[in-house]
């Protein structure tokens, strides 16, 4: 029976193979162990790895090799690692061969593990604190050579020697550790160290150890230099200033603003002083009304006097009617002073108006005191030069005609309360003086009608002198000074009228008064304060402001300002006080400096994170920033600059210091190197012409190896110890071999020497005889 197949079978069947049989290569690496198990004796198990390579399919050399590298026995295709050997904690093996151009590798990693111990480790000793410029460095002794489970070390700090206050800052895995503290920084240190079990020690001590950064106050200045310098504040204090080229508008404008400004500033500096003094003032005048029916009496009375003086005067005039002919021509100059009079009269008048309009209006505004106090002045001088002309033209009448005594009588009465009243609206000015004196500037229309008012007032006084010389004319003219009379008592009744107008100004004021009583609890205070004192202010205010909202970054009231303030102000008491200060607020920061003065004496102070010194700029003096204060605490470039006041030199003449921190070398200012003053080295060491110390001086050496002077004090040294004077005989040294050198006594390599007498000796004395000094007998 044969095999069924088909033609696909057999060109299958009868194909010669195109591929050798496949052959498996491959290189293995085995290990005795994985890893070196330390105990806490430091014996390793086991002592010594085994590796054996074996190549699978192919025939080849192997070799081995280590990372790190590690030293090994390599022999019939196996390595030996010895523990001894193992540096790092572990270690990977390599075993490789080449077979045909392909290179075979196989890897195995050992590892050495320390058993856990669980006891603690020993307290660290020897922890020193080294500073240095804003840090602080630690360093203390190794552990001991036994303990072989340390881990690491912890650091803790506290500010003050109580480690209750102490906080872990750091670990160390050597024997240092840096603690960035920054400049003239104290602290203290306690350190422990940790086993690998996690396990904490003792720390070094229950004290802590003091350390302190130094202060590199060079290097400090150097960083506040170089950031005040790229400031804008210290290129905005170089800059030049750009001049302006002002138009004579410009200028014009620049005037009338500032004009404005200070007008309205010390108008309204002044508001409360002037409300008050206007208060005073119709108080003073409701009481100068209430005392007018005294003031009636004395002019009654006066009247009356005057009523006498017209009868005299009317015989006189009898006496005289002979020179009446003689004095014709003098009539008619006397009747046209009385007419010049009577106009005067009439100005009279119209000033007692002008007079009760200025009081009604300062009655009702206080800012316009000022302006009508000073016109009711000059129209009150005015009045009173009036009546004093129309009173000596009414006397001059009644001398001349006895038929005038009435009117004139009437006229005196009239012209006395005028008078009077006027006298009244002077105290009432005088009062107000100290207020109006502060708005005089603002009284520039009441200048011109005092001009005018003045104009008439010597009008008056002229006809006031042509009416005496008419007078001394027309003793005897009878009949010309009868028409003067009649026109004199004209001129009386319209006086009557200037009187009645008068009596209405003093009843308003008493109204005024009145109403100004009911204010008075109102401004109390600033009457008192007013009450018999002047007072001049002046002030200015300059204020400059950004205020920003954003509702789409949700800002809101970002602000900033800058604002000048300048005031001045002095009373008739001696008190004086002025002010000028600078403040910005930017953010709700705000700072800024001020200049007062006042009761003897002027401050300045200055609010700012940064206040410096510095050269002008253009000046051709080097650039420098000797002097600058830093008020909070900031870290610039990465170096930390502490609060406090930074100068690069000093000149001090006397100083008194607390604490000092010196960051170099400390010395006097007639030190020489071996010759004089005093040294002080940055590392500790001192150079000083003559010591004197009281109490113990401990540790160190005394390096010196001359003898003391004067054979005074002594020398202890590692070389020797020497006292006495060796020039003079009189000396004692101890070398550290243990020899001792004396004039009579020395030991020398063990053997002893003495020379001199020896007596008193107890106890066994063994005497070698010198061979060339004979001894006594029965010594060898």
């Amino acid at each position: 029976m044969s095999a069924l197949g088909g033609e696909r079978d057999r060109l299958i069947m009868s194909t010669v193979p195109r591929y050798a049989t496949p052959m498996d290569r491959a290189l293995m690496l085995t290990a005795s162990a994985t890893m070196f198990e330390v105990s806490a004796a430091g014996v390793p198990t086991p002592a010594a790895i085994t590796f054996s390579a074996l190549m699978l399919g192919a025939v080849g050399d192997i070799t081995f090799s280590s990372e790190p590298a590690v030293s090994m026995a390599v022999a019939n295709g196996n390595a030996v690692l010895n523990y001894a050997d193992m540096s790092a904690s572990i270690v990977t093996v390599t075993a490789s061969t080449v077979i045909d151009g392909l290179t075979y590798y196989a890897r195995q990693t050992i590892a050495k593990t320390q058993a856990l111990d669980l006891t603690p480790p020993p307290a660290p000793t020897g922890l020193v604190a080294t500073g240095h410029p804003a840090t602080i460095t630690l360093a203390w002794n190794a552990a001991p050579a036994n303990y072989s489970n340390l881990s690491h070390t912890e650091v803790w700090r506290a500010p003050t020697n109580n480690f209750a206050q102490a906080a872990l800052v750091g670990r160390a895995d050597g024997r240092e550790y840096t603690d960035p503290v920054g400049p003239g920084a104290f602290r203290y240190y306690w350190i422990r160290y940790v086993s690998r079990a996690a396990i904490p020690g003792p720390y070094n001590a229950s004290s802590g150890t003091v350390g302190a950064s130094d202060v590199e106050v060079e290097h400090l200045l150097q960083v506040l230099t170089q950031q005040i310098t790229e400031s804008q504040l210290y290129a905005d204090l170089g800059a030049k200033i750009d001049l302006i080229e002002p138009t004579r508008d410009a200028v014009a404008d620049l005037e009338v603003v500032y004009g404005d400004t200070v007008s309205a500033a010390a108008s309204a500096a002044q508001a409360a002083q002037a409300a008050a003094a206007a208060l005073l003032d119709a108080a003073k005048a409701d009481a100068a009304a209430g005392g007018a029916s005294q003031y009636a009496s004395q002019a009654n009375l006066s009247a009356t006097n005057a009523g006498t003086a017209a009868g005299n005067a009317s015989t006189s005039a009898g006496q005289s009617s002979q020179a009446a002919t003689a004095a014709g021509s003098s009539a008619a100059a006397a009747e046209s002073a009385a007419s010049t009079a009577a106009n005067a009269a009439g100005e009279a008048g119209a000033s007692a108006s002008a007079a009760l309009i200025s009081k009604n209006a300062a009655a009702g505004s206080v800012s316009a005191a000022g302006v009508q106090a000073a016109a009711s002045t000059q129209s009150a001088i005015e009045a009173k030069a009036a009546r004093d002309a129309a009173s000596e033209s009414a006397s001059a009448s009644l001398q001349s005609a006895g038929s005038a005594s009435a009117s004139s009588t009437e006229a005196g009465t009239a012209a006395s309360q005028a008078a009077n009243s006027a006298l009244l609206a002077a105290e009432s000015r005088n009062a107000a003086g100290g207020s109006a004196a502060a708005a005089a500037g603002s009284a520039g229309t009441a200048g011109a009608k005092s001009t005018e008012a003045g104009q008439s007032a010597e009008a008056a006084r002229v006809d006031r002198v042509a009416a005496q010389a008419a007078f001394s004319q027309a003793a005897g003219a009878a009949q010309a000074a009868s028409g003067s009379a009649e026109t004199a008592d004209a001129r009386a009744t319209e006086a009557g009228q200037s009187a009645t107008a008068a009596n209405s100004a003093a009843t308003t004021a008493g109204t005024a008064a009145g109403q100004a009583g009911s204010y008075l609890e109102q401004v109390a205070q600033s009457a008192t304060n007013a009450d018999g004192s002047a007072q001049a202010a002046a002030s200015y205010l300059q204020q400059a402001q950004a205020v920003l909202s954003d509702p789409i970054t949700g800002l809101v009231a970002s602000y900033a300002a800058v604002s000048q303030q300048a005031s001045a102000t002095a009373n008739s008491l001696g008190q004086a006080q002025a002010k000028y200060a600078v403040r910005i607020d930017a953010g709700g920061v705000a700072g800024g400096f001020e200049l007062i003065g006042g009761g003897g004496a002027i401050d300045f102070g200055v609010r700012a994170t940064t206040f410096y010194v510095a050269s002008p700029a253009g000046s051709g003096i080097a650039s420098a920033v000797p002097f600058i204060v830093r008020t909070t605490e900031t870290v610039i470039g990465g170096v930390t600059i502490p609060i406090g006041m930074y100068v690069a030199d000093a000149f001090i003449q006397n100083a008194s210091i607390t604490n000092a921190k010196i960051g170099g070398d400390i010395w006097s200012s007639n030190f020489v190197a071996g010759q004089s003053g005093w040294r002080l080295y940055r590392s500790g060491d001192m150079e000083i012409n003559n010591l004197r110390a009281r109490g113990a001086i401990a540790g160190g050496a005394f390096i010196d190896v001359n003898w003391p002077e004067s054979g005074g004090g002594f020398y202890l040294g590692p070389d020797a110890f020497r006292m006495g004077s060796q020039p003079s005989g009189k000396y004692f040294e101890v070398l550290p071999s243990g020899d001792v050198h004396s004039p009579q006594f020395n030991i020398d390599g063990g053997l002893a020497r003495f020379s001199g007498e020896l007596a008193g000796v107890i106890g066994t004395f063994s005497l070698v005889r010198s061979p060339t000094r004979a001894g006594p007998a029965g010594n060898a």
